[in-house]
């Protein structure tokens, strides 16, 4: 079921999460579900439902608790022009049926002002700004208090259709600060959301630093003179932030900690590859045959990618099936580097076997076990280090063909024997690379399930 998720969670009074029914409509996968918990469903021409989330209302009384908000698009998955479109996408806009309460400085520190409005620097319209409407809604605050008929709105999966933002409020957000108004009304809207894996490839937005600032300066509660972004990136993952009257201090906006394949795996699989493959041709004078010590590595990097697979199997029953599938894919790898590379043995027969039986398994899984096949390849397709595995993947099965072609090399005029050579220790090299780059994604999945694992204990 394609739900969208807020890229927020949002601290709420739970006196008004208190009144929100129950959630008694079709059964949703928990696979579809985020793992907060508290949840409220919000749905067009519906009212709001609560998905999880009582206990911890209830024991919150009169205080917050903090609410990750699902939503069901009126536009499909695969319709991306409506969901990246503004024009496009306000015509599917709905909004949530009730309105929710929020402290004012929670939602600055939020930071999902698109930019940040004040008294004296007002948006501007044409040849004149708000300054005077900015002042005339300051005196309305402090002498009437906050309309809860006119809340902020804030508009899920709005940007680039993954990141949530204040639709409308931003002026109501500065001055609701500036007079001290400690809550404001806040309402929920939504069209479309860009599918979790697509939206992993897309990447946040831009960070804003005159927002930031704002932010930080109602967390701290002090004036920030200015901020400075560490490196060119426009969402860096550090900031040096120079606070009022002096001093500096370094602040982290890095969102993830989850492992991944990073910069040392990117430098030491090379190097150990490229070792490997002199100490092969230059000093046992193997050439990669069999027995080699490429060889044998080829067979222990399928086979330990394979077995963290299976503990993954073991491990998570939700997303079994999916691991299974190309857990049996790296076995069979190992099978048949073992038998054609290791042993010699039924060079021309055990390629194609191994191929079609990781195939056949794989389908007969898909058909059979559809929802924890698909729960599995999800999981996967969304991991940290995914573009490794398809890199390790086109490598071994793809470029090594390609790189090894006769065409290629046949044109140095190459004797028989030198010329098969030097075909089998490039395509040995290149399969090599590709299942270490395999193997370090595996181990990168593997610690990664392993975290998320802990972090709900």
């Amino acid at each position: 079921m394609h739900l969208g998720w807020s890229s927020h969670i949002y601290p709420l009074d739970a006196a008004d999460l208190a009144g929100v029914p129950d959630y008694d409509g079709p059964d949703i996968p928990a696979c579809d579900l985020p793992g907060d918990e508290v949840v409220l469903l919000i749905r067009r021409e519906a009212p709001d439902a609560l998905l999880r989330g009582r206990a911890a209302i209830e024991a919150a009384g009169a205080g917050t608790v903090d609410v990750r908000i699902v939503f069901v698009p009126t536009i499909a998955k695969w319709n991306l022009p409506f969901t990246l479109m503004r024009l496009l996408r306000n015509r599917r806009r709905f909004k949530s049926s009730g309105v929710y309460h929020i402290a004012t400085d929670s939602l600055r520190s939020l930071g999902l002002e698109r930019a940040v409005r004040t008294l004296d620097h007002p948006q501007r319209r044409g040849s004149s700004d708000r300054i005077e409407r900015m002042h005339r809604l300051e005196e309305s605050l402090r002498t009437e208090g906050y309309d809860d008929s006119k809340p902020v709105v804030v508009m899920l999966c709005r940007t680039r259709g993954v990141e949530d933002s204040v639709r409308q409020g931003h002026h109501r957000i500065s001055v609701c600060l500036e007079v001290g108004i400690p809550k404001v009304a806040l309402r929920f809207s939504a069209a479309g959301a860009l599918p979790r894996i697509l939206g992993r490839a897309v990447g946040r937005p831009p960070i804003r630093l005159d927002v930031l600032k704002r932010s930080i300066e109602s967390a701290c509660g002090k004036p920030v003179r200015r901020i400075v972004p560490l490196g060119d990136s426009p969402n860096p993952a550090k900031v040096i932030v120079v606070p009022e009257p002096g001093g500096r201090f370094v602040l982290d906006l890095s969102q993830s900690r989850r492992l991944t394949v990073g910069l040392a795996p990117a430098i030491l699989v090379p190097l150990l590859v490229a070792g490997a493959f002199v100490l092969d041709v230059a000093v046992m004078k193997t050439a990669m045959g069999e027995h080699s010590l490429v060889a044998w590595s080829q067979f222990a990097l399928s086979g330990a990618s394979s077995v963290l697979l299976w503990i993954l199997v073991l491990r998570e029953r939700r997303a079994r099936c999916g691991y299974a599938a190309l857990a049996f894919t790296f076995a069979m790898t190992a099978v048949y580097e073992l038998l054609r590379d290791v042993l010699d043995v039924g060079s021309n027969v055990v390629g194609p076997a191994a191929t079609l039986s990781a195939v056949s398994f794989a389908v007969l899984v898909a058909v059979f076990a559809r929802r924890s096949f698909a729960v599995g390849v999800r999981r996967i397709a969304s991991s940290r280090a995914f573009p490794a595995l398809v890199f390790g993947a086109v490598l071994t099965w793809i470029v090594a063909k390609l790189v090894s072609s006769r065409a290629i090399w046949g044109a140095l005029k190459l004797t028989e024997h030198d010329l098969k050579t030097v075909k089998h220790v490039i395509e040995e090299g290149t399969e090599f690379l590709g299942d270490a780059i395999a193997a370090c994604w595996a181990i990168s999945f593997f610690l990664e399930r392993l975290a998320d694992w802990r972090h709900r204990r």
